[in-house]
């Protein structure tokens, strides 16, 4: 599957993982919570990461500004299947890619 991982002080990087729950498990570093960015695209993250005490790695924001999350630790992006993670299609990446800003998601990614 092709994720977009947000490891936290790096760059974001596109990794292709295995569609199982203890390596995402391992790449977020905890119990999955899903944040649905929008209908196609999803956050996967820990959902233990505030009492974990980690430093927050994005805010998500919509296209005025408006910050509707904090994404605390390492998070992946991959696409919505339904009742399964996706793999990220290449031009998803690229959008995502090309309108991300220092610290921030874009909610409004399509």
């Amino acid at each position: 599957m092709k994720i977009l991982y947000f490891e936290q002080g790096k760059e974001p990087a596109v990794k292709n993982i295995e569609n199982d729950l203890a390596v995402e498990q391992q790449l977020v570093g905890g119990y999955i919570e899903v944040y649905p960015v929008n209908e196609k695209i999803l956050i996967i993250c820990d959902e233990e990461g505030w009492c974990k005490g980690r430093k927050v790695n994005r805010v998500v924001e919509d296209e005025e500004g408006i910050i509707h999350q904090a994404i605390r630790g390492n998070f992946f992006v991959c696409a919505n299947g339904g009742e399964d993670f996706k793999s990220l299609s290449d031009s998803q990446v690229q959008k995502i890619m090309r309108n991300l800003r220092p610290g921030r998601y874009p909610e409004w990614i399509r």
